[in-house]
């Protein structure tokens, strides 16, 4: 089954989807994930698909018979007993580990209510398409626009001011629910903060980190080095914390 089947068909199993609505790929790909943009009648973007590939980068070769495979855990014993896979074993399962963890890390934190995240409608994990395993969630689209774009855009500078006060005021409330809730998004910067009806949307946390699973190794650089704090610049992302998030605000 294609994507755009799998996407039409979880949203039918959650009566979310209307015959009147079409599936466009996202042309701007990039990121973790493949994203799907489904729209309405009127061509208005209602969700957002997003598909999270647990062995993206990863050859498989043709021994490996994935789809006799129940989970994806399952590629891995296998890849690590056959003779004709020739890269190394540690590196791919951290490569796979690091992939299903941002799947499940992105959903968790979309499903807290009221921190700052789109909204998520449904999820499937573990989805199996032409021998690679998926995992796959279904968000609310926010209509409106980056916080890079805005930037770009014609604005006078007493306009600026007024903006940058409210935006460090509300983006600051939104870091101190992050904190309540033991997250720290890690990428933080103009491409990932949406803005509509005046409010701000932080999307795209395929690299949080929640505090309770301290799982990131040391090595790992988190976030646009643009915006990275220097603990996530240099590869020390497991020591990120809320102050990390507040230096790529600034």
């Amino acid at each position: 089954m294609t994507q755009i089947k799998e996407i039409q068909h979880l949203l039918q199993s959650q009566d979310l989807w209307k015959t009147h609505f079409s599936i466009r790929a996202n042309p701007n790909q990039r990121g973790q994930s493949t994203s799907y943009f489904i729209y309405d009648e009127t061509g208005t973007p209602i969700y957002i698909a997003k598909f999270f590939d647990f062995f993206k980068n990863i050859s498989i070769p043709p021994s490996i018979d994935v789809h006799s495979c129940q989970q994806p855990e399952d590629v891995i014993d296998q890849l690590a007993d056959a003779d004709d896979f020739m890269d190394d074993i540690g590196s791919v399962s951290d490569m796979f580990y690091y992939q299903k963890r941002s799947f499940t890390r992105y959903v968790q934190v979309c499903l807290e209510e009221d921190i700052g995240f789109p909204r998520i409608f449904a999820v499937k994990e573990n989805l199996l398409i032409h021998s690679h395993f998926y995992g796959l969630l279904i968000e609310e689209a926010i209509n409106g626009i980056t916080l890079e774009d805005y930037l770009k855009s014609s604005i006078s500078n007493d306009d600026r001011t007024t903006f940058a006060i409210d935006f460090l005021f509300k983006m600051s409330n939104i870091i101190e629910k992050f904190v309540k809730n033991g997250i720290v998004h890690r990428d933080l910067s103009p491409d990932n903060i949406m803005i509509s009806n005046h409010q701000f949307i932080v999307i795209d946390p395929g690299v949080v980190k929640i505090i309770s699973r301290n799982t990131t190794e040391l090595g790992y650089v988190m976030g646009k080095r643009a915006y990275a704090s220097p603990e996530q610049y240099w590869g020390h992302a497991v020591y990120a914390d809320f102050t990390s998030d507040l230096y790529s605000l600034g």
